[in-house]
């Protein structure tokens, strides 16, 4: 019993997630860009490329958490931006890490904001196959942005007995749970931000987390 406990505080004091389920999430990291533009502060995005997954979308640089990041996810929002944007590290100062993100789809985002040193947008060296164009929304323009809020709706289930043809769902009658967790376990809402800029759709978690620099600008 003496060795479980010393073995429990040992893994207890080494590193462990956030979130206990964490590998049932698809892990990313993005960095949000601010970018000195002719005096004027400003929110670099990007828009994808037609051949890549979510192609045409807007986003920020980023991209899947590799298993030597996982301890450390604002290396993968470093390295995906010198990749995305063709920039140094030394090139990125990162102010602080925003708020981590679980989306419905289930997917775990963790965010940083920082600045990005550059003269000028055409002095970056976008990545071709990723990264169509880039663009800067100035902070005024983005707290003055209309954001419009949708709604959907998941639905979780449980099985109804043995026999039903989805695998893997909770067998409640075959463990012998209670009856109300037969079925539905109800709905989920989830908020859909969505704002336009100079013809660009933005929308998602892009515009999710425009909208809480946004918010953070208005306080």
């Amino acid at each position: 019993m003496k060795n479980l406990k010393s073995k429990l505080t040992k893994s207890l004091l080494s590193y462990h997630p956030e979130v206990i389920n964490y590998d049932e999430f698809k892990h990313s990291a993005i960095f949000l860009p601010l970018v000195n533009i002719n005096d004027r502060w400003s929110l670099l995005f990007e828009k994808r490329t037609k051949q890549i997954a979510q192609g045409g979308e807007i986003c920020f640089p980023g991209g899947r958490v590799e298993k030597s990041e996982t301890k450390n996810p604002i290396l993968t929002a470093i390295r995906e931006t010198t990749e995305e944007l063709g920039v140094t590290p030394s090139q990125i100062k990162i102010i602080d890490r925003l708020p981590r993100l679980i989306t419905p789809d289930g997917k775990l985002i963790d965010a940083y904001i920082g600045t990005l040193e550059i003269d000028s947008l055409a002095s970056l060296h976008l990545n071709s196959s990723e990264v169509a164009k880039v663009f800067a929304i100035p902070l005024e323009d983005l707290v003055c942005s209309k954001m419009h809020k949708y709604v959907i709706k998941s639905e979780n289930f449980s099985a109804s007995s043995p026999e039903d043809e989805m695998e893997n769902l909770l067998p409640v009658e075959k463990l012998g749970l209670p009856d109300r967790y037969i079925g539905s376990w109800g709905e989920k809402e989830y908020n859909v931000y969505y704002f336009e800029y100079d013809k660009e759709k933005i929308w998602g978690l892009t515009a999710r987390y425009a909208k809480y620099i946004s918010d953070l600008m208005r306080k």
